[in-house]
């Protein structure tokens, strides 16, 4: 299984729960201050960041006639291209995941060796 490469493939995977995301939304329209915000366990966004690399988004959130709904949906939009940010949490996981897997594959090298010895 591949990284996921945007919050909406840790969306898609399950990793990620609409609450979650709609939480990031609900915070970041009441208070857009720049820096890292805990989306789920070991995984971060920037928000203002995020907002600030989407002209869409941004554009949507200046139109004086932009209803909740549409502003919601630019956060929320926006937030599902964005790249995750990994906390350290998350990153030691990941390495000992990789770690476990490389464990693995060098046993499995070794029972195949074993075997063609024989």
């Amino acid at each position: 299984m591949t990284d996921p490469s945007t919050i909406g493939d840790l969306y898609d995977r399950k990793r990620i729960t609409d609450e979650q995301i709609d939480a990031a939304v609900t915070d970041y329209l009441n208070d857009p201050m720049p820096g890292p915000r805990r989306l789920s366990q070991g995984l971060a966004i920037d928000v203002c960041a995020i907002m600030a690399a989407n002209p869409h988004a941004r554009e949507v959130l200046a139109q004086r006639d932009t209803t909740e709904a549409q502003m919601r949906m630019a956060v929320r939009t926006a937030i599902l291209l964005a790249a995750p940010i990994w906390t350290a949490d998350a990153t030691a996981a990941q390495d000992a995941s990789a770690t476990a897997r490389r464990r693995r594959a060098r046993r499995a090298g070794l029972e195949d060796t074993a075997t063609h010895e024989k």
